[in-house]
């Protein structure tokens, strides 16, 4: 159960997929107590371009914290 059993939770805890949720918003969180566990399972070009995607949406709404990891 990879990411689900780590955070010690069962597939009864599971609603929807990572695409089910990007197709849908109403499958999405509905409150900010709500949880989002992704385990990423594919090929990591893969993971990368739904990241990019993720990430460019906070970008465009000012959402999270910006990490210089170069400094």
């Amino acid at each position: 159960m990879g990411s689900i059993g780590g955070a010690g939770l069962t597939e009864d805890n599971i609603h929807a997929e990572i695409g089910e949720v990007i197709n849908d918003q109403s499958l999405g969180r509905t409150n900010d107590d709500q949880i989002t566990i992704y385990g990423a399972v594919g090929l990591a070009f893969q993971d990368l371009v739904g990241a990019w995607h993720v990430y460019q949406k906070a970008k465009e709404l000012n959402l999270g914290n910006y990490i210089d990891f170069l400094e």
